[in-house]
Parts: C-alpha cells; structure tokens; sequence
C-alpha cells in the first residue's frame, strides 16, 4: 500500500474510532439520565400515594369522631393532629363535611400525579400523556385552594338550603393559598405548552 492510500486508511480509522468513542459516551450519558429521571419519578411517586394513604386515614379519623379537631398518639412517639378551620366553628358539623371536598379533590391530583411519575419512569417525559397528568394534577390544586377560601360561603349556602339562620359571610384568603394558587395556575399554563408540543412532535413524526 502506497503512503497515500495509507494515510488515508488510517485518517479514516482514526475517524471511525472517535465517533465510535462519542457514540458510546452518548449512549452512556443518556442511559445514566434516564436512570436518574426513573429514580426521581419513583420517589415523587412514592411520596404522592404515601400523601393520598395520609389524606384516607385522616378523612377516616376525622369522621369516626365526627370532628375535624383531634391529636392521637401512636407507639409513644408519633403525634398526629388535626385542627378544624376558623371558618367552620359557625356550624362544625356541616364544615366536617365540606372540608372533605378539597381532600378529595387533592387525592384525585395525586393520582394524575403519580400517575405522571410512572409515565416518566417508563421513559414518555415527551408523550402527551404526561401534559395531560399535569394539567389535571394544577387544577385539582386550584380547585382545593378556591374550595378552601369559599368555605364560609359553602356552609352559609348549605344553612339556607336546610332553612338555619345565615350569619354575615366573610371570605378571606391567606398569602400561602395566594401563592399555591399562583403556583398551580403556573403549572397549568406549563402543561398547555407541554400539550401543544407534544401535539406538534406527534404531527411532525407522522409527516416525516
């Protein structure tokens, strides 16, 4: 072989060895990602059931005892407590009810939500399912916090129907529901743009 023809050979090889090295470095790198993105989806998960198990037992307490203000211990060292909102002490019986719609409101967020983290952990971070999840999940908070600033409407609304006596109705609402509702409007808006691009990679896949 001539030493043209063999400084080609071996401009080529050289060549084919370093894309082969960037391949397999990419290839690790994504892989290493996608355990890392599995790994948070699952403790995200995780943490949503464990949320929803917690939010079960507390409706279940709340109503054995038919009040939304408790504190138990269990084994001597874990205390659990409860406290009813300000808005309910006009009529408790009445707020033990309306305050379980927010409950299951956020229960049903936290089903879309580890229902997204599971999505993620088998690798559809960029199907549409996952926007849709989190679209669900924003909007069941924002229905919790609206749920939870028009309470004393609620229950003035429920003494009308059955015929009580309706005192002056105050609604007022916090800096930390302010700012979840802020939050969860966010999300959603982030969830629309997640939709519509995942709507546009399907659309472009099936032209190409």
């Amino acid at each position: 072989m001539d030493k043209p023809a063999q400084k080609g050979h071996d401009y080529f090889s050289a060549k084919l060895y370093c894309y082969t090295i960037n391949m397999s470095t990419n290839t690790i790198n994504k892989v290493t990602v996608q355990t890392r993105i599995r790994r948070i989806a699952a403790t995200v998960k995780w943490a949503a059931i464990a949320a929803m198990a917690g939010i079960v037992a507390t409706a279940a307490y709340s109503l054995a005892h038919q009040s939304n203000t408790w504190k138990t211990t269990w084994m001597s060292g874990v205390t659990a407590q409860a406290a009813a909102s300000p808005d309910s002490a006009g009529d408790p019986q009445l707020a033990l009810w309306l305050e379980l719609l927010p409950e299951a409101a956020l229960f049903y967020g936290l089903i879309r939500l580890a229902q997204m983290m599971r999505a993620c952990e088998r690798g559809e971070i960029f199907s549409a399912r996952v926007p849709r999840h989190l679209q669900a999940f924003s909007v069941s908070i924002i229905v919790v916090e609206l749920l939870n600033i028009t309470l004393p409407f609620q229950i003035a609304g429920l003494r009308a129907l059955l015929g009580r006596e309706v005192s002056v109705i105050v609604l007022a609402a916090t800096g930390e529901q302010l700012w979840s509702l802020l939050l969860a409007i966010l999300f959603l808006v982030l969830a629309l743009i997640l939709k519509e691009s995942a709507r546009l990679a399907e659309d472009n896949a099936s032209i190409v």
